[in-house]
């Protein structure tokens, strides 16, 4: 399945290791090292123009900063994945 992740960004929901709020992600010292580093390795792409919201770490190392707020991302993913779930049992 695909998930939309900010503007005109869809990756695949198996390639995503976590969503975290902005708020929340960036308040320890192991985060903002984490976050400083993947920036000086070119790996930080800032979606939209928008102040972002949801920083989402994919399995590859690259890291995605959106304007959605974790909590709509979350619930994108699980109705498409409860979509797919109904489709297979009514086929």
């Amino acid at each position: 399945m695909f998930v939309e992740i900010g503007t005109e960004k869809i990756v695949k929901d198996e390639d995503i290791l976590g969503m975290f709020d902005l708020d929340n992600a960036s308040q320890t010292s192991a985060a903002k090292e984490f976050f400083r580093i993947a920036q000086k390795n070119g790996k930080v792409t800032m979606l939209g123009s928008e102040l972002p919201k949801t920083m989402i770490v994919m399995k590859n190392g690259d890291i995605y900063l959106s304007q959605y707020a974790q909590k709509i991302l979350t619930a994108r993913a699980e109705s498409l994945f409860r979509g797919v779930k109904n489709m297979l049992k009514n086929p």
